[in-house]
């Protein structure tokens, strides 16, 4: 299929598309993956989940190249324990998040570091979220937040709520950012032009990727 396939990186996103509903891979995936670098492959992730949340994956997948994390503001080497490439929220993001709480303070929140989750607001669906990344957060006002090193701001809250938080951010005109509904009932802001194929065509740019 490939000349060289030394030269062909996979990559694939994780929760429902590598990952069953279970959070598992498949032994028939974990195969031909194996397969695959055995091969001279290079097989890696792109993913919304953070370095903390994401951390229990890693024998699991058996992961040898860095990571595209945060939708693609990151890029992570287990190996060398470095963040490779990194692109925050402007400064506004906090402004910005102040008035979405205070036009719906009823909905949780967390501000999401590179290496470290602030909850400012926790409620059942937030609850839900910490549970389901299996992350221990920092719990603090939002104003107390530091405001250095935020990857994402994600909002947690009630399914007819993320439809009427759709709406009143469609009338704000919040430069430098956008949003994006993870879930039915997570919805996330985050740098404006930051995707996982953003953050593909930096990790072209590594190194080891080169060529």
């Amino acid at each position: 299929m490939f000349e060289d396939i030394s030269k062909v990186v996979l990559v694939t996103d994780m929760d429902g598309t590598l990952l069953n509903s279970k959070k598992e891979i498949t032994p028939k995936d974990r195969a031909a993956i194996e397969r695959f670098m055995e091969l001279g492959g290079k097989f890696t992730v792109a993913t919304g989940r953070t370095i903390q949340s994401f951390s229990a994956f890693y024998e699991l997948l058996d992961l040898k190249f860095p990571v595209i994390m945060f939708n693609g503001s990151i890029i992570y080497d287990k190996a060398s324990e470095k963040v490779l490439y990194s692109e925050t929220l402007p400064d506004a993001a906090r402004e910005y998040t102040m008035q979405i709480m205070s036009e719906m303070s009823d909905i949780g929140g967390e501000v999401l570091k590179t290496y470290e989750t602030f909850v400012f607001c926790n409620n059942e669906y937030e609850k839900r979220h910490t549970e389901i990344c299996k992350v221990t957060p920092v719990y603090s006002a939002l104003e107390d937040i530091p405001r250095d090193d935020w990857q994402k701001v994600l909002f947690a809250m009630a399914p007819e709520k993320v439809t009427e938080m759709m709406k009143f951010v469609s009338t704000k005109n919040y430069e430098g950012v956008c949003f994006v509904k993870s879930a039915d009932i997570f919805f996330e802001m985050i740098k404006e032009g930051i995707t996982k194929g953003s953050a593909l065509k930096k990790y072209r740019e590594l190194d080891d990727f080169k060529g």
